[in-house]
């Protein structure tokens, strides 16, 4: 998850830095395009078979593909006209609403202490996004949206069946946000890319690459509460190359907001395991 995270914020970093001046569909596109050939080498490697999978396995990969899509849609949107570390910052709410839905749709049992902890996490997000002041954007809901749909796509991969490879479910993932990027292409005024353009999207790609994939196998193998945990390490990241890319010094009330975020997620975390040593 770690390793995930780290992928994440790198891709993200490249892709805000390339969308000052490209459109966002453009670059999606090309960064999908060129991280589809790296799926195809893995897939090769572990010699995975792509039709020797249930329907009902391909349908929870056709939905955690939409899922993804949309969350990459809204993500993006957000990160294009928001800081850096506030994007990110929203996004730590992620273990504290995986926890939720695991209470919700997985049947997992969380008490009232850890309920209380997630109700001040989105209190913390409340704070990081700032509502109804001068420094308020619009955009912050897109990036609350992204949150959902993350969730959403935990949730759905921790059904997928073990047996199904990894590598698969990262290609139909990869192929969603394609065919989403493809479709939107006549509708956006393209811009020719330079050399220096071309190698950044080339390491969007294999960042993306392996932010994905190690955040599949963490999902699918770890404890939910355990790993998910781990996405904090996120915030280190976007702060220290929000600074030193864009320039990017957090506002006192994001970094507000985070404290309460990681340590309402933290106390939920420690509360399970309490109550899994009692048990």
């Amino acid at each position: 998850m770690m390793a995930s995270m780290f992928g994440f914020v790198i891709n993200d970093t490249f892709m805000k830095s390339l969308f000052i001046t490209y459109p966002m569909i453009e670059i999606i596109f090309l960064r999908a395009l060129f991280c589809l050939p790296l799926l195809f080498i893995a897939m090769k490697i572990k010699r995975v078979k792509i039709l020797n999978h249930s329907r009902k396995s391909w349908n929870l990969m056709m939905l955690r593909g939409f899922a993804e899509v949309m969350a990459t849609l809204s993500f993006l949107n957000a990160l294009k006209h928001l800081p850096l570390p506030n994007v990110t910052a929203i996004i730590q709410i992620l273990p504290l609403t995986v926890t939720m839905a695991a209470a919700l749709f997985l049947k997992e049992r969380v008490g009232y202490r850890r309920w209380t902890a997630i109700i001040i996490g989105l209190v913390g997000v409340i704070i990081v996004i700032n509502p109804g002041t001068e420094g308020f954007s619009s955009y912050s809901y897109y990036a609350v949206l992204s949150v959902l749909f993350v969730t959403m796509r935990e949730m759905v991969t921790r059904k997928l069946p073990l047996e199904v490879p990894s590598v698969l479910v990262t290609f139909v993932t990869v192929m969603g946000v394609t065919i989403m990027s493809a479709i939107a292409m006549p509708f956006v005024s393209l811009k020719a890319l330079d050399a220096g353009t071309v190698i950044l999207v080339f390491s969007a790609s294999v960042a993306i690459f392996f932010g994905y994939l190690f955040s599949i196998m963490a999902m699918r193998i770890g404890e939910i509460s355990l790993v998910s945990q781990f996405r904090y390490t996120g915030m280190i990241w976007a702060i220290l190359l929000g600074y030193v890319i864009f320039s990017d010094i957090p506002a006192p009330n994001t970094l507000i907001g985070v404290v309460i975020i990681v340590a309402s997620g933290l106390y939920a975390y420690h509360r399970k395991r309490i109550k899994e040593a009692k048990s």
